[in-house]
């Protein structure tokens, strides 16, 4: 069966960005979660890129405990969400950032 979202890493000048697409939601939370708790990050800056249709409070919370790890390792944490615009919204509503 093969996944269905993906996770990437590309080196950009001095910053890490960390790409995240496709379905990030509890049906591949634990692969998703084992990903980025395998990340080796060197890098002083980190990007992370959420581009997503269909994402769900497991992940939220999973790219949360991740910003905490990069947060105690002194990185500078970038977010950049690209997702629709109520998904957006609806996280603002209920008070969640990312």
């Amino acid at each position: 069966m093969s996944n269905s979202y993906s996770i990437s890493k590309e080196k950009n000048n001095e910053t890490l960005e960390v790409i995240l697409d496709g379905d990030l939601n509890l049906d591949n939370i634990i692969e998703i979660k084992n990903t980025l708790s395998e990340f080796d990050v060197v890098e002083n800056n980190v990007k992370i890129i959420i581009k997503s249709q269909n994402l769900d409070l497991s992940f939220v919370q999973v790219i949360k405990v991740f910003e905490k790890k990069l947060e105690g390792l002194n990185k500078s944490i970038e977010v950049k969400l690209e997702i629709p615009e109520n998904v957006s919204e609806l996280l603002g509503t209920v008070g969640i950032k990312i």
